[in-house]
């Protein structure tokens, strides 16, 4: 086959298949041109343990992302469309690693936040991605607008650190108010 036998990685990503490809910087990992950022610094253990499922379909894909950069109700996202993971690779954190991938996408290209939509009945799906991953419901979801017969979510998990802030900000500020009234009966109004 066409692969770099010592390290799993097929040959056609390695620096040994294209000569285009600028050698390794002092950043990386020499022998597997790995960024050193993510590699182990113990060099007994490997920064990372892909099994034997996995392996077994380095000459096929184990999985697959579908996404586009997207104007949202006025809001720049990056919209993930489909993210499929054959079955025998499934929790084992390929689907978590793609997907981390794509909110790095999306926070490098200045995107407000990541948008997806999700069967309500698909519980695997809606566990994966709001429990392991920390979607929330998106405000434009079919059941925050008055929808609740739709059989899907709209989730989002924002992306853009001065969004995150001033989401941050408000949220406390709500929280404040909350206690304020509750727990002193001290009720605010603004006034325009």
């Amino acid at each position: 086959t066409n692969q770099s036998d010592e390290n799993k990685i097929p040959a056609s990503i390695t620096n040994e298949s294209d000569e285009n490809i600028p050698p390794t910087t002092t950043n990386q990992s020499v022998e597997n041109n790995i960024p050193a950022s993510i590699t182990n610094t113990n060099q007994s253990e490997p920064a990372y343990h892909v099994d034997n499922a996995i392996e077994d379909h380095v000459e096929e894909p184990i999985a697959f992302v579908h996404f586009r950069f997207d104007i949202d109700n006025d809001m720049e996202v990056l919209y993930c469309y489909e993210l499929q993971v054959a079955t025998e690779c499934q929790n084992r954190g390929v689907g978590k690693l793609i997907m981390q991938t794509v909110e790095l996408l999306s926070m490098h290209s200045k995107m407000k936040k990541c948008v997806l939509t999700v069967f309500k009945h698909n519980a695997g799906a809606q566990r994966f991605y709001r429990n392991r991953l920390g979607y929330i419901v998106d405000e434009s979801s079919p059941g925050r607008c008055g929808n609740h017969d739709a059989d899907y979510d709209i989730l989002s998990k924002v992306t853009d650190i001065d969004l995150k802030r001033k989401i941050i900000q408000e949220r406390d500020f709500r929280e404040l108010l909350n206690t304020l009234q509750r727990d002193h009966g001290i009720n605010v109004r603004f006034i325009k």
